[in-house]
């Protein structure tokens, strides 16, 4: 399937995508109940070669990030440090339970320090005067 790449290596997702869709922007396989063909035993076999290389690749750089990163007591200060620290509010919708609600709810918004600053808006800001 990437023959056509030059020398630089093709990128995990979008050789997924070649074998399982044919092209890896915009695939036309998807159909309502299913994908327009399966794949082959040749594929299959592909994809599973892959991701186990892509595993190990995961591992391998964790590894390295844990070796030279979180053992190095100076970088780990530098993570952990003011600098990429920032204390921000929070805003999201909750509803009458104070459970997140990603589609309706009141606007609930949270200090840094932790207390809520509000739980409502006034009706007149409510979307066709919704109570």
């Amino acid at each position: 399937m990437t023959e056509h790449r030059p020398t630089s290596l093709p990128v995990p997702a979008v050789v997924g995508m070649e074998i399982i869709g044919g092209k890896s922007n915009h695939p036309v396989c998807g159909l309502p109940g299913g994908m327009s063909r399966p794949i082959t035993e040749q594929e299959r076999q592909e994809i599973i070669t892959r991701a186990k290389r892509f595993v190990e690749f995961g591992k391998f750089s964790l590894q390295i990030f844990e070796d030279i990163v979180l053992k190095n007591k100076e970088y780990v200060d530098i993570i952990t440090g003011g600098i990429y620290y920032m204390k921000t509010y929070y805003m999201g919708l909750v509803d009458e339970n104070n459970k997140v609600n990603l589609y309706d709810g009141d606007i609930k918004v949270i200090d840094p320090d932790g207390p809520s600053l509000s739980f409502n808006l006034p009706l007149s800001f409510r979307p066709h005067g919704k109570s």
